[in-house]
């Protein structure tokens, strides 16, 4: 199981087959620099970003946060 949120950011994030980039447009709010510094644990994005984030991996705020709740799944 992923551990932190630099982790589990990676984790849904590859898991859906983005890259940094990729991800970075997905969510609005973010350049992929910054999606890189939360990836590697050097800075923590506002809410505003971690919200754009979590709907761009379609995955929970709380799982990305935290690891509770709604994690990546596997979409047709």
């Amino acid at each position: 199981m992923t551990e932190s949120f630099s982790e589990r950011l990676a984790f849904a994030r590859r898991h859906r087959g983005l890259s940094q980039s990729q991800l970075a447009r997905a969510s609005g709010l973010v350049n992929d620099q910054a999606v890189s510094r939360y990836e590697c644990g050097r800075q923590m994005p506002k809410t505003e970003a971690v919200v754009g984030l979590a709907r761009a991996l379609r995955v929970s705020v709380d799982w990305l946060i935290a690891g509770r709740g709604r994690g990546p799944t596997v979409t047709p």
